[in-house]
């Protein structure tokens, strides 16, 4: 059913999934109190990042990116960020395109996820980190059950 849907298949009608998607880009949820934007991605037709805002806190979700990170949200450079969480599963962190497109990142905090030792060693994600924690980001690699405050 997954692969059904990242391939373009959402009205899939044997699906026990029911699937929602988002238009290209904009806000998908604002209840005054908290407030989700969403914007797509390229690593398949109905990828999404997400910007969720609530209580003077923004949190940025990559998701899954292209190879070259030329689909880096621009939430996550645009203002100051509690938190962004990004894949190192596609794109070696440590490419020029990547250390480009994320050059301009704005957040405290920054947490690596869907990390592939095949494309991302420790050694590169040594080195990735190095260039955040240079300005002061606390960085991370995320873990099963991981739970971090903001």
């Amino acid at each position: 059913d997954v692969l059904r849907f990242n391939f373009g298949d959402e009205n899939y009608d044997k699906s026990h999934v029911r699937y929602h998607v988002y238009g290209e880009s904009g806000v998908v949820f604002d209840d005054g109190i908290a407030k989700i934007t969403a914007t797509p991605v390229n690593h398949c037709k109905n990828s999404r990042a997400f910007l969720f805002e609530a209580e003077g806190k923004r949190l940025v979700f990559c998701g899954d990116l292209s190879y070259t990170y030329s689909d880096y949200p621009h939430f996550a450079t645009d203002a100051e960020n509690d938190l962004v969480v990004v894949e190192g599963a596609h794109a070696k962190l440590t490419s020029r395109s990547v250390l480009e497109a994320t050059k301009s990142t704005k957040t405290k905090k920054l947490i690596l996820t869907h990390c592939y030792d095949g494309v991302n060693d420790g050694e590169t994600v040594k080195k990735f980190f190095s260039y955040f924690e240079n300005n002061g980001t606390e960085c991370l690699k995320a873990y099963d059950g991981m739970a971090v405050e903001i």
